[in-house]
């Protein structure tokens, strides 16, 4: 899409089931499916060919399971989330783990973990920024600036129960915060 006015460029079809998260590093779009179609298959994250939309290589997603009111009577394990390329690997919030993975993308193999931020395990969108990671926490309505080292909090911008609920995440090459609403449709940008 052209961000400037939301003009549509090009469109896949890929073989992602509950896309969350997506990113794009070494040539190739990487996907987060939180779901797939058997519920005894473990969710999956994907690398897709950015032309074709072809999977190149499929990784069960670390950490991907039952949280909050899903279980395995109520639903299908959930896998990641928020997804984002930084330095030649990626960065993946997975809320059944409560945790942020840094993953080394051509294995899925995990670099390192830190803890997800906030009171519960809903962590979503990610962004970076000049060597921060940024994280929601869909249950505290917040978003939190985070130390990738240890995930210590660095910061916290707190919405309110009113505002559309957050959900993905990023930052403009101007370093504002934008972030969607996954059941509403709203695109909101904080100043």
């Amino acid at each position: 899409m052209k961000p400037e006015d939301g003009t549509i460029i090009k469109q896949l079809q890929t073989e992602s089931i509950h896309g969350s998260g997506i990113t794009f590093g070494n040539g190739a779009l990487w996907i987060t499916s939180t779901k797939m179609t058997d519920p005894k298959i473990p969710p999956a994250t994907l690398k897709v060919d950015p032309e074709t939309g072809k999977t190149l290589k499929s990784f069960v997603t670390p950490g991907s399971g039952y949280y909050g009111a899903v279980t395995a009577e109520r639903g299908s394990p959930s896998g990641g989330h928020g997804i984002k390329w930084v330095d030649g690997k990626y960065w993946m919030a997975v809320p059944a783990a409560s945790k942020l993975f840094l993953m080394e993308p051509e294995t899925g193999q995990i670099v390192r973990s830190i803890p997800g931020p906030g009171t519960t395990q809903r962590t979503h969108g990610l962004a970076w920024d000049k060597g921060m990671l940024w994280c929601i926490n869909s249950d505290d309505y917040a978003i939190y600036k985070l130390d990738p080292k240890d995930g210590k909090v660095a910061a916290k911008i707190q919405l309110s129960k009113s505002d559309p609920a957050p959900h993905g995440l990023d930052m403009d090459s101007k370093g504002t915060l934008w972030y969607c609403d996954a059941g509403s449709g709203w695109i909101c940008r904080l100043a």
